[in-house]
């Protein structure tokens, strides 16, 4: 499951006809379960199993628009995405070697 807390991006995109700048913020917070199983008795190998099922729920605009501009200039355009889910699942499962 990933850290509760705020989840900041800024980014640039550079190339021939100059420069792009954006930045978003969303809160994130998970509420879940975590499990984990040492298997080495079992089966005589030093395997342990986790898994975890969790729910998160994400604050703010889950829209996927930003206003962005090139950095030399002073007109503003939008750039549109696939929007966030609000709630969703979050599922693990992994075997590894201790």
């Amino acid at each position: 499951m990933p850290d509760d807390g705020p989840v900041h991006g800024k980014w640039w995109i550079r190339g021939a006809d100059g420069e792009c700048r954006g930045s978003e913020t969303q809160a994130i917070t998970s509420v879940g379960l975590r499990v984990e199983q040492d298997l080495s008795s079992m089966i005589n190998a030093p395997i342990v199993l986790t898994g975890s099922a969790a729910w998160q729920h994400t604050f703010g605009d889950v829209d996927a628009e930003t206003m962005i501009r090139f950095a030399s200039g002073v007109s503003t355009f939008t750039v549109n995405g696939a929007a966030l889910d609000r709630d969703q699942a979050a599922l693990s499962a992994v075997s590894a070697p201790r």
